[in-house]
């Protein structure tokens, strides 16, 4: 995990971005952008200097919480419809999760009232 602690304490005392990225085991566009972002939000090392790492990278970097969430099939639900006479894969594969699998097989020219 980058330091971002040390790169902000090595920035402050004046050590350029190369000789930061090398003591931090780092690439150098890791170092920029850290400095860059930490600029952007008016972070220096005193701000700082009471945060941990992981705290310090929550606040330059948050994670996106719009991010779609995925949800896992209903693996024996789709099993048992694949057995059904009519049902390929290519028609299972047009569903979406949140769409019930029936709806799809009758969508894909299947009759799913039958059983």
């Amino acid at each position: 995990m980058t330091n971002y602690r040390e790169i902000l304490r090595l920035n402050s005392l004046g050590i350029n971005n190369s000789q930061i990225a090398q003591a931090c085991d780092c690439a150098r566009s890791t170092v920029v952008r850290v400095l860059q972002q930490a600029d952007e939000l008016q972070f220096d090392w005193e701000k700082v200097r009471g945060c941990s790492n992981e705290e310090l990278s929550k606040r330059l970097f948050p994670t996106n919480l719009n991010k779609p969430t995925y949800h896992m099939p209903d693996y024996e639900h789709v099993y048992h419809e694949m057995q059904r006479n009519g049902v390929t894969l290519t028609c299972s594969t047009r569903t979406r999760v949140s769409t019930p699998f029936l709806r799809t097989v009758a969508s894909c020219g299947v009759n799913a009232t039958r059983a």
